[in-house]
């Protein structure tokens, strides 16, 4: 990224002003390029109208967006050389003339602005275009807000009609202008060339036109919007103004005064300034009245207002403290923030920069830190800089005690609008900003530049391995994207309501990025829940019948989501009935609904047998526009399903509505077989729904009961580690350049681990108090494995209404591998804690966890690479990096897990399809198995206790936690005993010591310990399968030191679902790490072969048909009707398909997929063998060879002439595995799996 003098910058001089009022036009340059000569001969032969009307329309090209330099300066110069008595100039003599003498313009910088813009105001949205003026419709619209709606503004009505008259005209004009090319707000394409873009002859003369109007309709549209002529005037240019003959582009008069009255035409010779004429009237008229301070005080309380409103969207809480009620400063306002739980925020929010400012800031943030309650409090101080539209000097400096970050106001609204990012970014951002790049000269960047650099890099300004202490370079402009990207995601602007019998232009922004819905910021704030739908022919809008704040908060959830279906119905059904709607008044119309008999629908009943008179428990009325629903709660029982025939039913009572209105209006109504149809094409049978009703007694893991929110693995936490490794390692550390040797990169490894991560982790652990963190860690561990369980459950639902099939599998995809990272790490946490409690008295943080979180996550990832490279499973390019890191190719990597993972998630996606209908087990019962009595009898010989009377413990265990407040239940030992025997199942006191021996993680006094009975295996984090894992053992045991034999036990009945799960999984995939050879592993493997049947029979399964000749369990071997001097072992499915003359011999094997190295090292041992034993793939590699040179035999046995058939074998999986994209074996054939077979059927063997 390279840097340029922006006209909005710094000037380099050190005057402080900025750039292009200081020596932008001066003749002294701090840039290689030069302002151009202007050609003057040019402008004195063609018509000077022509030549502005053609300059004007090429504004409205979208291709020329920012080139808005060049264009003012061409204006200019046209009318400093007028003449009106030459031709008009050619298409191709203007073409001619742009392209040698315009190709470009040093001080355009890259665009940031979206073509549109828009400003909604009296009367409804004004499109506009923002050119390169800052903000685009930012400060004109704010200020508009502000001196029409402010209370109490003091600011004078007279100066308000004024102003009124100005901004009806302006914007008017703009509207217009753009309505004539049929533009609509926020359009944007890329700028394909610097060169300015112009149009064929016919193309340029309706641009021309664009920009004209006649006497007539000037007067027309003065009139129709009363709009004063004198208003007209003020922004109308003398051709003979002598400041035209200023070279200071930048205080050119045609930025304020745009409209050129000619011959008894107006021009609008400057489209894209045509906002910015309007706000310098409003300053300039307010300045020369003596107004200036009650206009500039009401525009920076609106500002104020809504930057509170978005400091809380980003996570910044406000606190009391009295220093900040003593402020008397017209020019800040300011307030405190919490928003972690030792870090606090001092926002300044400025509309002048003198130093005093900071000062203040300085000592607030000192006497805040001072006080009791903030002992141990960092402070980050923020800077919103908010000028008004005018130039204006700032500066700030970072405070002692707090990181700062300072940042133009609508860079701030921007990142709000984005809708990623939140205050603990913002932290890190500063951080990484200081500690990474302490050198770097931004000058002429914007907050935002630097911030999309950061983001671009993970969260990190690690820019660059080849050399370090980087002098980072920001271009200008670099944010532009981001900028574009807020307008287009808010897509804000107005529809039209009815309110109290007055139509009202309601502003409003999009709801998410899936659907035309759209709600009103404001009102939401005050309670009221309306959501329009757009893209019918007149207005449509949907809400409940009462205030939020009068709904209890435990059913506001609830309301939103009728709202949202509601709306989304609508939306479905928008392309079958417009046309109905476009007969009936142009007037609003309201979806008002309530829930009939509400206390039946919060708390839900359990009651989910349906009626099938649901249609008839409906009411519906009208009254004027408004149709009113009557929800019934008849309704429930239909809304909890996998299928959605009640919202079905909804839809269908939303199209009776509408009905009522058409008969109303003596319009011809929808029959009631077309409402059929309607709805059948809307919503058909089956899981698009909107509403979920789910009963968590069916699945505790939905339960969303006292959870906080969750948290995946930061990057900013993960490079901070990456640049701590080589200082870490210190003179262990190779020196700079590629390690080949196989040793050193082991060694190199476990030395990341051992010497740095390890004790790093140790270090920054035991800051905190134990019990606090454990808490911490458990509430955000049951966080995680709620948000798995609902994506996975809201996985069909989602394809069904918004999304492909094949972009849920990529978003579930990026969710799941930042999901299971942060699960891991929290876990190892766990158990880390569990084996060496902490005894510090640190404030537990959000930003403290995300640092433990990526230091679990990188010793992990270490330690897995170390496995990686010692087993040579992988080929792993390393060295030691310029830039001071260690450097890992991960190219070979991403071609083996990028694929493989995006398999994985497709199987996800496909499981929860298959599966939906198991979320509503009332309504499709599922009888489950029993656990095998050999497996019981193999745990109470090995454990002491069986495996189902262990799971009844987990199932009283999570009732006992269920009823505790917190996701993290705690209770010491002796009272957990006496409280489990309440529940489902009583126990002997010997009995639960020995379950919860069996179920717990404890204290071993060094993590590195390995207690009697466990290996090293069962201790280290990269492990999967480990025994002292929280999988395996989901309750923690905290020492009690006034009594040793009554610990507290804490867990989460989420973790302990899970870890059932686990168990079952590990059991019959035969992976349980248990004793060798014990009565458990004995049994194992017999589970692990009628695995293997079941497998068998469900390939079967999907070859029913009367084509094909299917045997399974065919033997090769002496005794067999396919003889051979040797068994072979048997063909697990064996496929004649008569019509290709082909023979399938397929391998049917139920392994699980591999987890951690460790397992895809024995995953690839089963498959390839070793020098002493055939592996899988050889054992059926040899009987492919038989099949192929014994045809006769299998002729002879299903009485078939096979002679001239071909045999093709294949190895059928369960599920993907990894060995098949392993890079490194090449596979003796295919692999398939059970998903190819039912998707394909038997075209996935081909």
């Amino acid at each position: 990224m390279s840097k340029k003098i922006g006209r909005n910058d710094k000037c380099p001089c050190g005057s402080g002003k900025k750039y292009k009022k200081c020596c932008m036009n001066s003749g002294r340059t701090f840039s290689t390029s030069h302002t151009q000569q202007q050609p003057r001969p040019f402008f004195s032969e063609y018509n000077s109208i022509d030549l502005l009307k053609s300059f004007a329309g090429l504004t409205l090209l979208a291709q020329n967006h920012g080139k808005n330099v060049r264009f003012e300066e061409l204006s200019r110069m046209s009318l400093r050389n007028f003449t009106d008595d030459k031709p008009n100039v050619s298409q191709a003599a203007l073409t001619t003339f742009l392209n040698e003498n315009y190709p470009s313009h040093y001080l355009e910088d890259p665009v940031t602005n979206l073509f549109t813009d828009l400003i909604t105001f009296y009367g409804g949205d004004y499109i506009i275009f923002p050119g390169i003026t800052e903000g685009g419709s930012y400060v004109p619209s704010k200020l508009l807000t502000a001196i029409y709606n402010w209370p109490d503004s003091g600011i004078p009505d007279w100066f308000k009609s004024n102003c009124m008259h100005a901004a009806l005209l302006i914007l008017n004009l703009s509207d217009r202008v753009a309505a004539r090319l049929g533009y609509g707000r926020y359009q944007f394409e890329k700028v394909e060339s610097n060169l300015i873009s112009i149009p064929d002859s016919t193309h340029l003369a309706e641009l021309k036109a664009a920009v004209t109007f006649s006497e007539e309709e000037i007067t027309q549209l003065l009139q129709s919007k009363q709009i004063a002529r004198e208003a007209l005037d003020m922004f109308v240019i003398d051709i003979n103004d002598p400041e035209l003959a200023n070279d200071h582009i930048e205080e050119s008069p045609l930025l304020t005064k745009p409209i050129i009255h000619h011959n008894g035409e107006y021009i609008i010779t400057s489209p894209a300034t045509l906002s910015y004429a309007l706000v310098d009237f409003i300053h300039s008229e307010a300045s020369t009245s003596g107004c200036l301070p009650a206009v500039s005080n009401a525009y920076h309380n609106v500002i104020w207002n809504y930057t509170q409103l978005h400091l809380k969207q980003l996570g910044f809480s406000g606190i009391d403290i009295p220093a900040i009620s003593e402020n008397t400063d017209p020019t800040i306002r300011e307030a405190i923030y919490r928003f972690d739980d030792d870090k606090l925020a001092f926002v300044q929010y400025r509309t002048s920069g003198e130093a005093t400012h900071e000062q203040r800031k300085q000592q607030i943030i000192n006497s805040t830190l001072a006080l009791p309650e903030f002992a141990g409090h960092q402070f980050m101080d923020i800077s919103l800089i908010s000028s008004m539209g005018k130039d204006m000097f700032f500066m700030y400096g970072n405070t002692v005690n707090s990181v700062s970050i300072g940042m133009p106001i609508y860079d701030f609204y921007t990142l709000v609008k984005l809708k990623e990012h939140d205050a603990i970014d913002l932290w890190n951002f500063a951080n990484a900003r200081d500690s990474q790049i302490p050198g770097s000269n931004m000058f002429g960047a914007s907050f935002l530049d630097v911030f999309k650099v950061y983001k671009e890099n993970d969260d990190s300004f690690y820019v660059s391995d080849d050399s370090s202490g980087v002098i980072l370079h920001v271009e200008p402009g670099y944010a532009g994207s981001l900028y574009q990207e807020a307008k287009l995601l808010s897509d804000e602007h107005s529809a039209t309501r009815l309110v109290e019998g007055r139509l009202a232009n309601i502003p409003v922004t999009r709801k998410d990025k899936y659907a035309p819905i759209y709600c009103s910021i404001d009102e939401l704030s005050a309670g009221n829940l309306n959501m329009a739908v757009e893209g019918f022919p007149l207005p449509v809008w949907v809400s409940p019948n009462k205030n939020s704040f009068d709904i209890p908060a435990s059913a506001r959830g609830l309301y939103f989501e009728m709202t949202d279906a509601i709306a989304f119905w609508l939306w479905q059904c928008q392309e079958f009935i417009n046309a109905d709607l476009s007969h009936l008044e142009q007037a609003p119309i309201a979806f008002r609904f309530e829930f009939e008999q509400e206390d039946r629908f919060n708390p839900i009943e359990r009651n989910f047998e349906r009626d099938p008179e649901l249609a008839g428990h409906f009411n519906i009325s009208i009254d004027g526009n408004t149709i009113s629903i009557s929800i019934p709660p008849a309704i429930i029982p239909y809304l909890y399903g996998a299928d959605n025939q009640g919202e079905r039913e909804l839809t269908r009572q939303i199209l009776r509505g509408i009905n009522l209105l058409l008969e109303a209006q003596q319009k011809p109504t929808i029959e009631n077989e077309r409402i059929n149809q309607i709805v059948d094409a809307a919503a058909p049978l089956g899981v698009k729904k909107k509403i979920f009703i789910l009963d968590s007694a069916d699945n505790l893991l939905l339960d969303p009961s006292n959870l906080t929110s969750h948290r995946y693995i930061q990057g900013y936490n993960v490079n901070t580690i990456l640049n701590s490794l080589i200082p870490g390692l210190d003179n262990l550390c190779p020196p700079v350049g590629e390690i080949t040797d196989k040793a050193v990169k082991t060694k190199l490894t476990r030395d990341v681990v051992m010497r740095v991560l390890l004790p790093m982790l140790q270090t920054t652990i035991s800051q905190y108090p134990n019990e606090p963190l454990l808490k911490r860690l458990f509430n955000l561990n049951e966080s995680l494995i709620h948000k798995r369980e609902e994506l996975r459950v809201k996985t069909p639902t989602r394809i069904a209404c918004f999304v492909t099939q094949e972009q849920q599998t990529s978003d579930l995809q990026d969710n799941l591998a930042k999901l299971n990272q942060t699960t891991i790490a929290v876990r190892c946490l766990i158990e880390h804690l569990a084996a060496e409690p902490s005894t510090g008295n640190k404030i537990i943080s959000t930003t403290a966890i995300d640092e433990l979180v990526a230091i679990m996550n990188a010793i992990i990832d270490w330690g897995s690479m170390g496995d990686q490279i010692e087993f040579d499973l992988f080929e792993i390019e390393m060295g030691i990096l310029p830039s001071g890191r260690i450097g890992t190719s991960k190219q070979l990597f991403r071609e083996i897990f990028d694929p493989y993972h995006a398999s994985k998630s497709k199987e996800n996606v496909r499981d929860a399809q298959d599966t939906f209908e198991q979320v509503f087990p009332q309504l499709n019962p599922m009888e489950g198995s029993d656990v095998p009595e050999s497996l019981d009898n193999a745990f109470t010989e090995e454990f002491g206790i069986s495996f189902t009377r262990l799971c009844e413990v987990v199932n009283d265990l999570g009732i006992v936690a269920y009823s505790q407040p917190n996701a993290c239940a705690t209770m010491l030992k002796k009272d957990l005993y006496i409280e489990i025997n309440k529940h489902d199942h009583t126990y002997t006191e010997e009995e639960f010591n020995t379950a919860i021996a069996y179920l717990s993680l404890f204290n071993r006094g060094k993590v590195h310990r390995v207690p009697a009975g466990f290996d090293n295996i069962d201790i280290s984090p990269w492990r999967f399968n480990r025994r002292l894992s929280l999988l395996r053992k989901p309750l923690v045991l905290v020492d009690n030191p006034t009594d040793p034999d009554n610990p507290t036990v804490y867990w989460g009945f989420r973790q302990l679902l899970s870890s059932r799960t686990y168990w079952y999984d590990q059991c019959t995939t035969n992976r349980l790490r248990v004793s060798e050879d014990g009565p458990v592993q004995r049994v194992l493997g017999k589970l692990a072969q009628h695995n293997g049947k079941r497998l068998v029979e469900s390939v079967l399964n999907e070859f029913e048909t009367d084509d094909l000749v299917i045997d399974s369990e065919v033997p090769i071997n002496p005794k067999s009707d396919l003889k051979n001097d040797t068994d072979i072992g048997d063909v697990d499915v064996l496929v004649i398909d008569t019509s290709t003359k082909t023979i399938y011999s397929l391998e049917c094997k139920s392994m699980a997929p591999s987890r951690n190295i460790k397992e895809m090292i024995g995953e690839v041992d089963k498959l390839f063998g070793s020098d002493s034993e055939k592996g899988w793939i050889d054992k059926h590699v040899e009987r492919d060879t038989w099949l192929k040179a014994n045809l006769d035999q299998l002729s002879t046995k299903y009485d078939l002439d096979l002679s001239d058939y071909t045999v093709k074998s294949f190895f059928v999986t369960q599920e993907d595995m990894l060995t098949p994209y392993l890079k490194t074996r090449q596979l003796a054939m295919p692999f398939v799996t059970l998903y190819d077979l039912k998707e394909k059927g038997l075209e996935a063997l081909n």
